[in-house]
């Protein structure tokens, strides 16, 4: 649900807060085959994307999974020895600068990260609190399977024109 309009932000049954240790790790490493496919277990089903009417086919992407894409377009365009695609990280950059900006995470973290010998010390020392992203993810699959039933249901194979303008949802 949208309070007000889409410059309000998602409002969630069940938000709340929780407290999350930062982590080095291996997994989301996008130089080995296993990378990719566990990032993109990040996303929900439908990408982030929120249905605002049904029956309107009104849509929005919920800004928390246009930041993960960008993270993961970083990763992949690491892995690339050509065709860089230097808007996309350019744009990814600048939105990843806006939101650490917009929504500062004001934890703070003890000395030189670079001394810290992650084979043995892989959780930062200091939890940060955030919002609980599983709620959020819940959420929108559930949304998400809403948004498929009701396709099916009203739409699909109804008219060319309709699945036309519905597939760029």
């Amino acid at each position: 649900m949208l309070a007000g309009d889409t410059k309000r932000g998602l409002m969630l049954p069940n938000d709340r807060m929780v407290k999350m240790l930062l982590q080095d790790t291996t997994r989301f490493n996008f130089s080995t085959p296993e990378g990719f496919p566990e990032a993109q277990a990040n996303f929900p089903y439908g990408t982030g994307s929120f249905r605002l009417d049904h029956d309107k086919y009104r849509v929005v992407f919920v800004s928390l999974y246009h930041q993960l894409h960008c993270a993961d377009n970083f990763g992949l365009q690491l892995r690339k020895t050509e065709g860089f695609q230097w808007t996309h990280i350019a744009h990814c950059m600048n939105l990843l600068r806006t939101i650490a900006m917009c929504r500062p995470d004001l934890t703070l973290e003890p000395g030189d990260f670079t001394k810290r010998n992650f084979e043995l010390q892989r959780e930062g020392p200091t939890p940060h609190v955030c919002r609980d992203w599983i709620n959020v993810h819940e959420y929108l699959s559930e949304d998400w399977k809403k948004w498929m039933r009701y396709w099916h249901d009203h739409i699909d194979g109804k008219s060319s024109q309709c699945v036309r303008q519905c597939v760029h949802i």
